[in-house]
């Protein structure tokens, strides 16, 4: 009973930290992660702001209704925050919290300041514009560690030894994820794709699958003939499969094979896993059926 009274206090004690202050605010599952694991064992905390039911494509219709107010108050407290501006104009979120705080220092993981820090591998989607889903490409992460690890450096030289040993970390878990991915890939022959997200456009480029077709209309809108289509793409080559970031239904299980469906795991939102210090980059690894 006493552990249990101590475990309650301290998850208390962590989560009243938590309220009172952060110093770096996040607005997608991919950037949160990747700061908290490059802020591990420093005196950062790191503080994701949307609610974890909420999906990205939501950000901007949350700050829009009680979010503003949220985002209004973490900002006043908060000396940075994390986006993905170079590719994804249309978030506002950095501009509504420069409102409460003129101070507030803006992290770009898309694009970095300095000369020799790159940026991001974009990807046009269907619509014409510059998919946000950077964080599906594998290559993509490295960047993106490198470029937030570049700013936090300069905003906290104090905490630069630390920060710079948990990218170096980072960037061989990040290989070894990548590695992981390919030979699950290569093992099951994976070379072209029909994918049911466009979130996963980035996630076939950084692995060079190619695209045979694309189907991003609700399942509830599929007719026989589209199943009938899958079955029949299927069928002609071996190594086509479907890719989905979304449960997979039961219509589709009972129509296509399950060696022939690989499930994604998009981080289109944050959901009920979070960040995990121990397997910090677990969201990239979950694929499969």
């Amino acid at each position: 009973m006493r552990k249990r009274n101590l475990a309650l206090v301290f998850g208390l004690l962590v989560s009243s930290k938590f309220a009172i202050s952060a110093d770096i605010l996040t607005a997608t599952p991919a950037t949160h992660i990747l700061t908290s694991s490059l802020v591990e064992e420093t005196s950062l905390d790191v503080k994701y702001l949307l609610p974890a039911r909420y999906g990205v494509q939501r950000l901007e219709s949350w700050l829009s209704t009680k979010g503003k107010d949220s985002l209004y108050q973490e900002a006043q407290k908060a000396t940075a925050m994390v986006t993905l501006k170079s590719i994804w104009p249309q978030d506002t979120s950095f501009n509504h919290a420069r409102n409460a705080n003129i101070r507030l220092i803006q992290i770009d993981a898309s694009q970095s300041l300095s000369h020799h820090g790159g940026s991001v591998a974009a990807l046009t989607n269907s619509q014409g514009e510059v998919s946000i889903y950077s964080w599906m490409n594998p290559n993509n992460l490295s960047r993106m560690s490198k470029i937030i690890a570049d700013d936090l450096v300069a905003i906290w030289p104090e905490h630069a030894e630390k920060i710079q040993a948990n990218l170096q970390t980072n960037l061989i878990k990040l290989r070894q994820l990548t590695q992981s991915q390919s030979q699950i890939l290569f093992d099951k022959q994976v070379e072209s794709a029909i994918l049911l997200s466009e979130s996963l456009e980035d996630f076939a480029a950084g692995y060079q699958l190619f695209v045979e077709d694309r189907l991003y209309q609700p399942e509830i809108d599929w007719t026989s003939d589209t199943y009938r289509e899958l079955k029949r793409k299927l069928a002609q080559d071996p190594s086509l499969f479907i890719i989905t970031d979304r449960k997979i239904s039961r219509e589709l299980g009972d129509q296509i094979a399950a060696e022939r469906i690989l499930q994604v795991d998009s981080l289109e939102r944050m959901g009920r896993l979070t960040f995990d210090n121990k397997s910090p980059f677990q969201r990239w690894v979950n694929f499969s059926r």
